[in-house]
């Protein structure tokens, strides 16, 4: 399994971060006029998404890229890194499982300077 680069951040800007639960519900509308839907429960553990911001300077944006397209294969397989809810809670390195729910968005900030926003999905 890969590891989150070295070379990044292990942290997003702390005003940035925020997570919540992953919708864990899945619903089954049948074609039959008058029948319900039908819901059942995705998954058995609830998954939290984790959303944050890091700034970043060129070379780390393409270590990031790199990362997420080579490593991860475009985010589809998980990575190990810093378990940013424990960190801000209580200040403790912890080490979770993650995916990428998306692909990561670069905003300009400057000259070789970055704003680079994640959304993951814990899923440990």
């Amino acid at each position: 399994m890969a590891a989150w680069p070295d070379s990044l951040p292990c942290l997003p800007i702390a005003e940035t971060f925020s997570f919540a639960p992953v919708p864990n519900m899945a619903e089954f509308k049948p074609e039959l006029p008058g029948v319900a839907p039908i819901r059942r429960r995705r998954y058995t553990h609830t998954n939290l998404a984790y959303r944050g911001s890091m700034r970043l300077r060129g070379a780390q944006v393409e270590t990031l890229k790199s990362f997420f397209a080579d490593d991860l294969f475009d985010g589809v397989l998980s990575f190990t890194m810093r378990d940013w809810r424990v960190a801000f809670t209580s200040g403790t390195d912890v080490d979770g499982t993650f995916q990428f729910v998306e692909e990561p968005t670069y905003q300009h900030a400057g000259v070789d300077r970055f704003i680079v926003s994640l959304t993951l999905s814990k899923i440990d």
